[in-house]
């Protein structure tokens, strides 16, 4: 193994470093301009949704027209027992 060798191999696995770093630096300025997109229109999304919901109202079911589903009643989880009896 000669000096010159070793510089060679330095000088190439630096070379590929700095490639290596450029291209992580365009990959996280993409997934910056990426994610801004998305919540861009995930608040679009939920504005429209709230506009159909406040509009037709939550429970009514023309809300399914617009791919939404209607809200449901909510109904105890607790089982209702007759007065006077323990369940326990």
């Amino acid at each position: 193994m000669t000096e010159e060798k070793l510089r060679s191999m330095r000088a190439e696995l630096e070379q590929s470093r700095e490639e290596y770093e450029k291209t992580l630096a365009k990959a996280r300025q993409l997934q910056e301009a990426y994610m801004q997109v998305e919540n861009k229109i995930s608040e679009t999304l939920s504005r429209f949704k709230t506009m159909l919901y406040g509009f037709f109202g939550k429970k009514n079911r023309v809300v399914m027209d617009f791919g939404l589903k209607p809200w449901k009643e909510r109904s105890s989880s607790k089982a209702k027992t007759p007065e006077g009896t323990d369940k326990s």
